[in-house]
């Protein structure tokens, strides 16, 4: 995107360029290509945040799970050591 606007623009990609950019005749050009810029990076931060807030979701519901599976996995261990330790009395 950002290579689009320098070639639509007609300028390299350096710091001295784009100052240089600034105190010509061209201001208006200059004020367009910072507003782009602007717009772009507040895109950015917003895909960002969305993405941000997927990955959250998804670890919510893989703890979720990982909660559900615990509490069935203690029942069933719980169960067998109950039957285990049925076994041992009966032998003495």
């Amino acid at each position: 995107m950002i290579r689009k606007i320098y070639k639509l623009f007609n300028f390299k990609k350096s710091k001295k360029t784009l100052r240089s950019f600034k105190k010509t005749k061209n201001q208006e050009k200059y004020m367009i290509l910072n507003k782009i810029l602007k717009d772009q990076r507040a895109q950015i931060s917003a895909e960002m945040i969305i993405l941000l807030a997927a990955i959250i979701a998804i670890v919510l519901v893989i703890v979720t799970q990982l909660q559900k599976t615990t509490t069935k996995a203690n029942k069933t261990v719980e169960k067998s050591a109950d039957k285990v330790f049925d076994k041992i009395s009966k032998i003495e």
